[in-house]
């Protein structure tokens, strides 16, 4: 007996080396993989950022060649240097990359380059080249970028697979020490045996006879009182098992959270509209949350109201003004937890949520550094402790529709006349090829106003501003809410009526006129307008021929003393006058 307990203490020791040994192998995988996987990240976040940037920069100068408008240049200036900022912090962390970084340089140079020229040209220039050279250059620089991802992904591999195998050889060596340490001691105690059959016999009983007493839930034996010299190493097992138990759990945890951050960015990616981003935080949600309740409350900046984006019966609180919303107020996620179940309330809980059984948690989302909603988790134990993803949701939900905001402003401005707020010919001709190719008659009702530069001589420029911004008003007053009135440039309007023939337009223009008197009278500036009116198919099959016939019937009305209404001539006198 006295042989065999060193022994049996010694591979005790070695089976929980071995363990712990492995265990350690096992947290050291775990932590390498989540560290290489980190760098991967961060590296293909910057290449994002990158691409992001570049097709700012690229697509900037399309809006500037459309509007001529200097601050799109400006826009594709700084994404550029943004551009060239995530270069060198790439290149900063990724050694012998030199080849690829400084021909990423050279493209961004050129990007700048062509950007800097197009600041220089005349407003009448033809930008179709530059566009091109822009255009290849971010296919180049894609170009580039994908190849330092793959360099990246191929090093962080290579990088872990030699860490790993330095591991594993480590591991084996020790697994051969302890192994050929504890046969050795085996060796020793059964040349002892031979001598001490009987005592380990009688231990062998002993020790069975121990182990089934354990298993059956009695009381040990005598013999049992040696093991409890090794109730340390048992509890060091139990406590090796439990922290590996632990890594697991948190690695199962940051792993299920880094997916989820990158499926809801890829969703939100394909969102093109403001009602798409919050559906897809919706699903999001319910995704991460099955079991709870989520509602989004939308921050109406124009009348100052915080209102439900969905169901407005179901939200779990009553606030309406966005001024007192702690949360809003606050800046950060709120948790107001209900009672612990024997009637008491947290104290630091919301006023206007009504239900006391109710836990709610909040989290504003701020677009450009204004309020934009609130995203509302309620209905889940008070207990519940695990609000990470919630943040993370409100936060992606938030940078993306300021991406859509921002990019919803720059097509509106696109396409409004800045003095009027009507819509350009560029709506107006988008609008009338699509009537023509779904077969829709139209009428369109074509104004200029009367001696417009008399007008300003007499009255100046501001006077004439105010005129057209209230004839622009008159043409909002006098359609409806599917026609389109336009400013075509100068003093000349057009009025689009899809679905309405030559009687409704004649109608519309003459309201018109009677509107306009009014507002004269209004503005203390008398002026008029001639109008012309056409319709399809009445005066021809496309917009074209539309617009000419009523730009005709116009100019007839101007002949004819002006301050009047004029349809257009019948479709085979026009064709015979041409």
């Amino acid at each position: 007996m006295s042989a065999r307990r060193p022994v049996a203490l010694l591979l005790s020791i070695q089976a929980v080396a071995l363990l712990l040994l492995t265990s350690a192998a096992g947290a050291t995988w775990w932590t390498e993989r989540v560290t290489v996987d980190a760098e991967v990240e961060s590296i293909q976040r910057r290449t994002r950022e990158i691409r992001d940037q570049a097709a700012i920069a690229a697509l900037e100068p399309y809006a500037f060649g459309a509007s001529r408008d200097p601050k799109h240049i400006d826009e594709a200036a700084k994404a550029v240097a943004q551009t060239a900022a995530l270069v060198s912090s790439l290149k900063a962390d990724m050694a012998g990359q030199d080849a690829n970084f400084t021909a990423m340089g050279q493209t961004l140079d050129r990007m700048t380059e062509v950007i800097g020229v197009m600041t220089r040209v005349s407003t009448t220039a033809d930008l179709s080249g530059a566009l091109q050279e822009l255009t290849d250059a971010r296919v180049k620089l894609e170009t580039q970028l994908r190849a330092v991802e793959m360099v990246a992904q191929g090093a962080a591999r290579e990088h872990f697979n030699r860490y790993m195998q330095v591991t594993m050889l480590l591991w084996g060596g020790m697994l051969l020490v302890m192994l050929a340490t504890g046969l050795a001691a085996r060796r020793g105690v059964v040349s002892n045996e031979l001598s001490s059959e009987r005592e380990r016999r009688q231990l062998t009983n002993g020790l069975t006879g121990a182990l089934e007493a354990a298993l059956e839930g009695k009381e040990a034996p005598a013999p049992l009182a040696p093991i409890e010299n090794y109730r340390s190493v048992y509890d060091a097992v139990s406590r090796a098992i439990t922290t590996l138990d632990e890594l697991r759990k948190s690695n199962v945890k940051m792993a299920r959270r880094t997916t989820f951050l990158k499926d809801i960015q890829d969703a939100l990616s394909m969102a093109e509209n403001e009602d798409q981003v919050l559906n897809t935080g919706y699903r999001a949600a319910g995704q991460a949350y099955p079991r709870f309740e989520f509602s989004m409350l939308l921050v109406d900046s124009t009348a100052g109201r915080l209102a439900a984006h969905r169901n407005e019966s179901k939200r779990p609180c009553t606030a309406t003004d966005p001024g007192r919303c702690p949360a809003i107020d606050k800046g950060r996620t709120l948790h107001h937890r209900a009672g612990d179940g024997e009637g008491s309330e947290h104290l630091a809980r919301c006023s206007y949520i009504t239900d006391p059984s109710v836990s709610v948690s909040c989290a504003p989302l701020h677009v450009i550094g204004t309020a934009a909603a609130v995203a509302q988790l309620s209905h889940y134990p008070h207990t519940e402790t695990a609000f990470d993803d919630l943040e993370a949701l409100a936060l992606a939900v938030a940078s993306r529709l300021g991406v859509v905001r921002s990019l919803a402003e720059r097509t509106i401005e696109a396409n409004t006349d800045a003095l009027t707020g009507l819509s350009n010919r560029r709506i107006l001709n988008d609008r009338l090829s699509g009537l023509d190719s779904a077969n829709i008659p139209y009428t369109v009702v074509l104004c200029d106003l009367d001696h417009f530069k008399k007008l300003n001589d007499t009255f100046g420029h501001e006077a004439g501003d105010r005129c057209l911004q209230t004839f622009a008003d008159v043409l909002r007053r006098a359609c409806r809410d599917s026609d389109v009135p336009c400013r075509l440039g100068g003093e000349e309007f057009v009025l689009l009526l899809p679905g309405a023939g030559m009687r409704a337009g004649l109608s519309v223009a003459l309201r018109i006129r009677t509107f306009l008197a009014e507002a004269c009278a209004k503005l203390g500036i008398p002026f008029t307008a001639s109008l012309g009116v056409a319709s399809r198919p009445d005066h021809g099959n496309t917009g074209e021929a539309v617009l000419r016939a009523a730009d005709a019937a116009m100019y007839d009305a101007k002949e004819g003393g002006r301050d009047q209404v004029v349809p257009a001539r019948a479709l085979p006198l026009l064709e015979g006058a041409v």
